[in-house]
């Protein structure tokens, strides 16, 4: 039988790289083996006395150095609310950025009222609202209907493009008194027309079409980045500062040096090691995975 995908791990949830219990079972496991049991104690007891907090700020500046290489591509998962946002949503709590809304042209209606979406890539598309001037003319929302969900069509995530199939265009067309309806006027009218569409979406990675994953090997470099400085602060905590002590008995002398003065820490040969993993990444192949591509513009 093979393996899949998913069974394999060529994919990690950004979730699990933030994850201060992982990066202790996957990255310090091995640092008290062959250790006598007191000092393989000891050892164990100065990782796991690490704040989590002080390692998932590690982790997550070491994610930001990561998209820096990777020329902004974001890792995180933000959802996005367009304006005007709902009473009682709550930023950093329902939401993380409240994003405009975006203009209305002609050219879309005639490619199935196609949306480009101005961030990605796209995990999912909660909301699609239209507002004519300031008035809400046209809903889908999902979460109130999930028959709903058959009208969004997200075509191209990393590019986040996506396209409108309304099931019952003519009930928006025209009116229930047979008149003409405001879809119809903004056909004919001018274009585009400003802050029409009010869309609430997802962005996050999402690699080999699993929403929200990274491939493993970015995980690795993410992981090996902040294990450096956290071994280091380790390897000082554990040699109190000394890096080294020796003892003369005949001359009684005794010489002492600190770890401030010293290139290698206790730590050193992991430290080198790590750094060694992170080299064998390479951006521009990443790159060009996570790359959203050339967009082309309709007029």
């Amino acid at each position: 039988m093979v393996a899949r995908s998913g069974d394999i791990g060529r994919t990690v949830h950004v979730n699990e790289v933030l994850d201060p219990a992982l990066w202790r079972e996957r990255y310090a496991a091995g640092l008290a083996a062959g250790l006598e049991p007191e000092e393989a104690r000891a050892a164990r007891a100065l990782f796991n006395g690490i704040p989590d907090e002080t390692i998932r700020w590690h982790l997550r500046s070491a994610m930001s150095e990561a998209e820096l290489h990777l020329r902004g591509v974001n890792l995180g998962i933000e959802v996005l609310k367009a304006t005007p946002v709902d009473e009682g949503l709550r930023k950093g709590t329902d939401y993380d950025r409240k994003i405009s809304r975006l203009p209305y042209s002609a050219a879309e209606e005639e490619m199935f009222f196609r949306i480009d979406l101005p961030y990605g890539p796209v995990i999912s598309v909660e909301r699609i609202r239209a507002y004519y001037w300031e008035t809400l003319v046209w809903e889908f929302n999902p979460a109130r209907d999930s028959s709903e969900a058959e009208n969004i069509h997200l075509e191209w995530s990393k590019s986040g493009t996506l396209h409108i199939l309304p099931a019952n265009l003519q009930a928006f067309v025209v009116t229930t008194t047979g008149a003409w309806g405001v879809w119809h006027t903004i056909r004919l009218g001018r274009s585009p027309i400003p802050a029409v569409w009010a869309i609430d979406y997802t962005i996050g990675p999402n690699h080999y079409d699993r929403p929200g994953h990274i491939p493993t090997v970015l995980a690795h470099w993410i992981y090996c980045a902040a294990s450096i400085l956290l071994l280091s602060m380790s390897g000082l905590a554990q040699s109190k500062g000394l890096s080294s002590t020796s003892l003369s008995i005949d001359g009684v002398s005794k010489s002492v040096s600190l770890q401030a003065s010293a290139i290698y820490g206790i730590n050193s040969a992991l430290e080198t090691a790590f750094d060694n993993a992170m080299k064998r990444i390479d951006w521009k192949k990443l790159s060009a995975a996570h790359g959203r591509g050339l967009r082309v513009g309709m007029y």
